[in-house]
């Protein structure tokens, strides 16, 4: 069919931000929420999102105590899930569209799967230890973050940024680049149950203790519930591709190594947050999602220098309809090239 041309003046722009340093849990963070209240501020800043169409969502204020205020200011579950609902409602061909994410991600055991199914990974909200259905299970699945973005109309420009373990397939995309192997494509699946990994090297932030290193990981995997299969099984949930729109996905590390939250410059904040701020300041808004991500690479290879044993690489995957050479990071301009029925 013919290029549709948008007026790009009457684009919206709209971005969710969570940051969890899990407080009723033991302050199991530290700079979670401080990544998100830098991110909330330079794409209301530098990058021009109206503060209006950015939600914010932390359990912690920005002098460090715990958050009050509104319940759909907090990182719960039910929280996260209307602000995602908010974040795609409305969406019109040519929008841009932002999901932050700054906490715990997990793989979820599933007992009644097989080793050669995909393993089942999620995100861990700030009341994650509270039980439904008799079974503390609260985890936002990747199958629940998936569907959310396959609502969006042909067209749409979606990116998300992952600071945690377990992310790359929690948007389904076709195409991965791993910096751990600069210039190779590889196809970007889930990983099988049988090569998932049991353990992690823990001395990625044992031995990186001198800045305080944490792994952005739950320290164990939750089990699904017996009860989620049956329905699933009432809803015969099909998972839809995103075909038609332009999906970048950044991600801290590949599912078989461990995203580091560190202190930084006296600050404690994700590793890969640090390195895409850091980036970004060093070349300006105007720039490809392939530049971004190469000098992020570079920013964090510096890194390994104090941190030696650190053994995260960055992620970026992206659908076959996404140009991460042409494409602007999160300007209305990349919708131009994009396919769409």
């Amino acid at each position: 069919g013919e290029a549709q041309v948008f007026d790009f003046s009457t684009m919206v722009r709209k971005a969710v931000v969570v940051g969890i340093n899990y407080v009723s849990n033991g302050r199991m963070l530290r700079g979670a929420c401080a990544d998100a209240y830098s991110w909330e501020q330079l794409l209301a800043g530098d990058l021009g999102f109206a503060p209006s169409r950015i939600r914010t969502l932390t359990d912690e204020d920005r002098e460090g105590f715990a958050r009050q205020g509104p319940p759909e200011n907090l990182p719960t579950h039910e929280a996260i899930v209307t602000a995602l609902e908010w974040l795609v409602d409305g969406v019109m061909p040519g929008d841009v569209i932002v999901f932050v994410f700054a906490g715990f991600a997990t793989q979820v055991l599933d007992p009644m799967k097989h080793d050669k199914e995909p393993v089942d990974t999620g995100l861990a909200p700030s009341d994650f230890r509270e039980f439904d259905y008799l079974v503390p299970y609260r985890i936002l699945s990747d199958e629940f973050v998936h569907e959310i973005f396959a609502k969006v109309p042909p067209r749409t420009l979606i990116t998300c940024i992952f600071d945690t373990c377990h992310s790359t397939n929690l948007v389904r995309t076709g195409v991965r680049w791993d910096s751990q192997s600069p210039g190779r494509i590889v196809h970007n699946i889930p990983l099988p149950i049988r090569d998932a990994p049991e353990e992690f090297d823990s001395r990625t932030w044992v031995r990186n203790q001198h800045v305080h290193a944490i792994p952005r990981r739950l320290p164990f995997e939750p089990q699904r519930p017996l009860w989620s299969h049956a329905t699933g099984c009432l809803q015969q949930r099909v998972t839809r591709d995103l075909a038609n729109v332009g999906v970048f996905v950044f991600s801290a590390c590949s599912d078989q190594q461990t995203a580091l939250e560190a202190v930084i410059h006296e600050r404690p904040t994700g590793v890969l947050s640090y390195c895409l701020r850091t980036a970004l300041a060093l070349v300006g808004k105007r720039v490809t999602y392939s530049e971004l991500f190469a000098k992020s690479v570079e920013i964090v290879s510096e890194m390994r220098k104090r941190m030696p044993f650190m053994d995260q690489n960055f992620q970026l995957t992206f659908n076959e309809n996404a140009q991460p050479d042409s494409s602007v990071f999160l300007n209305e301009s990349s919708t131009q090239g994009l396919r769409g029925r």
